[in-house]
């Protein structure tokens, strides 16, 4: 945590763990309750780093259903902690990480030093839990900014961390949980923006790993000169928008690898009483700025929560310490929970922030949900790479509304997070209304759903559907793989098939469920209805 802080823009200071973890202090704290009142997480992306001691004010935060906790180490109050949040919280993600002394350097093998990280720091203590104690962790951290490791110094360090991710990830993921990579200190990598340019185009390829292995990576975000500029947060509390907004342009496909803020809140201060929030000025004060920078990240939607660093060393850390606010961010994290529906997600314009609380999941496919509300009212889509989520699961969502190219309204999610499972069935559906009609629709602003070309009734765009016809034709390219079907009207109703289902003959009758969705042809927006699997498909008549 000891930090040297340079101007914006200019190369920041190695920062290391200069001190060891003192003696865990007995703390008073609330007994935990028998059944823990189980909730999906927060819309906040606030929650605290636990250090040494589950304190009172720490189980008034996972009381509260923050989306992310992070743990040091194994010992039992740190166990305690992840078993009640995971009681409480049970979508949300635990991140471990386990401290050491050790240090690497230049002169050593990267690979090597990876393999012995695993074999001689990470691998014991995770081997040494219960089964049950292992399923609850998410995320495994490697070596904490620059305290173990070669860094930013040099492209040969660069060069070399690089190398070392691209080993230690996999040993991680092949264990059973998710990598979290770097752990970048406030300020790093360091120098202009052609010099992070250049670190994050050598660290590419070990990133793009950790993405495929279901991983993130880490920044701690602290603001310096605590301030709510953003011109100026960019190069410290908002410094990962920088990475991001690179990899736009030169490395798209790493613009959603989800990032764990795994330490953040104040540092830098010059007053006698530390470098932590409290040197700073008092709790009203950082209060206000937690509120104002949560609502930044939210902004965010790579980014998955912020751990606060930190709760539970009342002494070692004493500035940092967050227990004076511990019931401001409780209830900052009950004020912040998903209240809308999906058809209030629907009527949104493009761009604005939206939720759905406990929506039904009527269809799962990779990085697509359709969640639609309990009474089959109003269904939109979503859309959310890696979201775990199966059909009939009862969901909380946010993010931002959006309108695709095909006319559709969606949901970028930031989160999705499930609770619960109910039984899903389908509406009944003739084709000929397949699509409907428009609904509150305004071109200007995105709000609601536009209609299919000569729709009309009910719009039903999102909905879980089932419909019936003879098969006109099947098309296997382009792909998704095709069929229209016609109910006897002559209006063909286009069927996407998903990878691996048998299609039905031309000519057979067949009936089919699917979500309904659209696509343009041209100035014309039509109905089609995605089958979800084998099981959507029933042939009525070879």
């Amino acid at each position: 945590m000891t930090r040297r802080i340079l101007p914006a823009g200019q190369a920041c200071g190695v920062p290391h763990w200069a001190a060891a973890l003192l003696a865990a202090v007995l703390v008073a704290a609330l007994p935990a309750s028998a059944i823990a009142q189980q909730a999906t997480p927060s819309l906040s992306k606030l929650s605290i780093h636990l250090i040494l001691n589950y304190t009172t004010g720490a189980r008034q935060i996972v009381a509260a259903h923050p989306r992310v906790l992070k743990i040091l180490d194994t010992h039992t109050s740190m166990l305690e902690a992840m078993r009640d949040y995971k009681a409480r919280t049970p979508g949300g993600i635990v991140v471990l990480r386990i401290y050491t002394s050790h240090r690497y350097t230049l002169n050593d093998n990267p690979y090597t030093a990876a393999e012995h990280f695993w074999n001689s720091i990470l691998a014991p203590r995770v081997n040494a839990l219960s089964p049950q104690d292992r399923a609850l962790i998410d995320y495994l951290e490697g070596p904490n900014e620059a305290d173990s490791t070669p860094t930013w110094n040099s492209p040969a360090e660069v060069a070399w961390y690089n190398a070392f991710w691209m080993r230690l990830a996999p040993l991680i993921a092949s264990a059973g949980f998710r990598p979290c990579a770097y752990s970048i200190s406030v300020g790093n990598p360091p120098g202009s923006l052609e010099e992070i340019y250049k670190i994050l185009d050598t660290i590419a390829p070990s990133l793009r790993v950790i993405k495929q292995l279901g991983g993130a990576w880490s920044y701690h975000p602290y603001t310096i000169l605590y301030t709510k500029d953003v011109g100026i947060e960019n190069w410290y509390s908002l410094r990962y928008r920088l990475f991001y907004s690179y990899f736009a342009s030169k490395h798209p496909d790493l613009v959603d690898l989800p990032m764990i803020l795994t330490e953040g809140g104040v540092d830098g201060q010059s007053s006698p009483l530390g470098p932590g929030w409290k040197g700073g000025g008092d709790a009203a004060k950082f209060q206000d700025w937690l509120a104002w920078w949560d609502n930044e990240i939210r902004k965010d939607p790579y980014i998955l929560g912020c751990t606060l660093f930190q709760s539970g060393d009342l002494v070692g850390w004493w500035s940092f310490d967050i227990e004076p606010i511990a019931a401001w961010l409780a209830q900052h994290l009950q004020n912040n929970r998903a209240t809308g529906t999906p058809r209030q997600a629907r009527q949104a314009a493009n761009g604005q922030a939206v939720t759905i609380s406990g929506g039904v999941v009527s269809a799962a496919f990779p990085g697509v949900l359709y969640v639609q509300s309990p009474d089959r009212a109003h269904g939109v889509r979503v859309e959310k790479a890696n979201h775990g989520v199966q059909v009939g699961a009862r969901v909380d969502v946010s993010g931002i509304a959006r309108t695709n190219a095909d006319g559709e309204k969606y949901i970028q999610a930031d989160w999705v997070s499930a609770l619960g499972s109910v039984p899903v069935s389908p509406l009944a559906i003739r084709s000929t209304w397949l699509g409907g009609g428009p609904w509150l629709y305004n071109p200007a602003t995105g709000a609601g759903q536009r209609g299919v070309t000569g729709g009309v009734g009910v719009n039903n765009i999102g909905l879980l559907a089932t419909v019936w016809g003879r098969v006109d034709s099947v098309q296997w390219n382009p792909q998704p793989a095709r069929v229209m079907l016609d109910d006897g009207t002559g209006q063909l109703i286009r069927v996407d098939f998903p990878g691996g289902v048998i299609l039905p003959a031309t000519g057979s009758y067949v009936r089919v469920t699917g979500p309904v969705s659209c696509y343009a042809s041209g100035s014309s927006i039509l109905p089609r209805l995605l089958l979800r699997s084998q099981n959507d498909l029933q042939i009525l008549s070879p």
